[in-house]
């Protein structure tokens, strides 16, 4: 006779996954408390809300991670000329722009987002994913980041929710 051994099942003592948060646990940045309906607003909505309310109406940004992807998708430059700031539809056909050393060097100012019209670089979407990606910041804390680096010196808004 084999001996058996005792199975795990779904109705030990011990639980086998951390137990999920009910949203009544789970605090914003106010010290209120958090509800799972409440919707994170584009930041860019937030800045400029007559150009960009295609954001509170195609999007329910539930997390920062969303805000972020939203970010990319939506609100990122076209790649340009790194000479004359021209835009292009892909990367070939900006290199073979440059290989042919015909445009003239335009000064521009780097910034992110100043007027609406502008969106992030590659680059800038990259340092954005990296400084959201830390762990135990609050979802308000964390979109607050996001403004922050959007709109250096900006006045904040008083929620980060729609």
């Amino acid at each position: 006779m084999s001996a058996r051994r005792k199975s795990s099942s779904c109705h030990d003592d011990q639980p086998r996954k951390r137990r999920r948060s009910t949203p009544a646990e789970v605090h914003d940045d106010d010290g209120g408390q958090y509800t799972g309906g409440r919707a994170l607003a584009c930041p860019l909505y937030k800045r400029f809300p007559t150009q960009f309310t295609r954001c509170l109406f195609r999007n329910s940004l539930t997390s920062t991670s969303f805000v972020v992807q939203h970010i990319g998708r939506c609100h990122s430059q076209p790649i340009r000329c790194p000479i004359c700031s021209r835009a292009f539809d892909g990367a070939a056909e900006r290199d073979e722009h440059i290989r042919q050393q015909t445009c003239q060097s335009v000064s521009r100012v780097r910034g992110c987002i100043d007027n609406g019209r502008e969106g992030l670089d590659r680059h800038q979407l990259v340092e954005l994913r990296q400084r959201t990606s830390r762990r135990g910041l609050t979802e308000a804390k964390c979109w607050y980041a996001i403004w922050d680096f959007i709109f250096p010196g900006a006045p904040r808004p008083d929620s980060p929710y729609v």
